[in-house]
């Protein structure tokens, strides 16, 4: 405890810190005092931003920049959508998220704007999702009774706009964004890392136990009230792959029309199957 170390004449500062100090060297990236701009007003944006609301850094958030011509100088949720070829992102007064599945191609805009990942921008659910904050909820939460769980350590799950360890309904935080990072950067992330931990302490801090079957009680594997410890390994054992939302049909409990990814968004959806492919997996 601080006192204990006080009465031992330890200063603050110069011979101890609080572990808590040192997590957001895990996030990779700080905001610091800089205006916060989202580029990309899609469903990315509604999806995260309605559910991990950014109150916190409210008078942070400037405004939202999309490439589409007939969003700009439209509000979304009281912020004002900009022409990005306009904004003066390379006066480094800014800090730009990006949104969406064309993270690696506005990322070379900013690259050439003298913008930097992981220092003048990241992802948005590298933003909403921070290692430091994922950590802290779960080294600080009780452990229970619960499921021998190694979904996080063998699976994943590859959506059309994330990448989980689990199946995407039963656990609340992605592994990371397959359109911004590569898939074995998000299999070794300091996010999986930290989902990992919740299994191997037995919080189950990103667990939607209402859902998760294992909670239910529909399947029930190893329980114990041991300790267990479950260790990454190089790779998932099994994927499953869902990236593309095309469909020839049209069942309401999926989508109201036939869907079919195209153009543009299709050599997007191809490349992350060679990126896929590339892994080895």
């Amino acid at each position: 405890r601080s006192s204990d170390l006080c009465k031992a004449a330890f200063v603050y500062g110069q011979d101890y810190i609080y572990a808590e100090e040192l997590f957001p060297k895990l996030d990779g990236y700080k905001v610091g005092h800089r205006k916060i701009v989202i580029w990309g007003t899609g469903y990315q944006s509604e999806k995260y931003l309605k559910e991990l609301s950014i109150e916190d850094e409210a008078t942070n958030f400037l405004c939202y920049l999309d490439s589409a011509i007939d969003k700009w100088n439209t509000t979304i949720h009281g912020k004002k959508v900009c022409n990005p070829k306009e904004f003066p992102l390379n006066e480094k007064d800014y800090f730009v998220i990006v949104s969406g599945v064309y993270f690696r191609e506005i990322s070379k805009e900013l690259e050439e704007m003298g913008l930097r990942k992981g220092i003048d921008y990241t992802d948005l659910i590298s933003y909403c999702y921070r290692p430091s904050s994922l950590l802290k909820k779960t080294i600080e939460e009780k452990p229970i009774v619960g499921p021998a769980c190694k979904k996080p350590f063998e699976y994943v799950d590859i959506g059309c706009e994330e990448t989980n360890g689990c199946c995407p309904g039963w656990t609340s935080v992605p592994l990371g964004n397959q359109f911004a990072t590569d898939f074995k950067e998000i299999w070794k992330s300091n996010i999986a890392k930290v989902v990992r931990l919740s299994m191997n302490n037995r919080t189950y801090s990103f667990c939607n136990k209402d859902i998760c079957p294992y909670f239910t009680g529909k399947v029930w594997d190893t329980e114990s009230k041991e300790r267990f410890d479950y260790l990454e390994t190089p790779q998932p054992e099994s994927l499953a792959v869902a990236f593309d939302y095309s469909c020839n049909l049209a069942c309401p409990s999926c989508r109201n029309s036939i869907t079919v990814c195209r153009g543009k968004e299709l050599q997007v959806r191809q490349n992350i199957a060679e990126q896929l492919e590339d892994t080895g997996w």
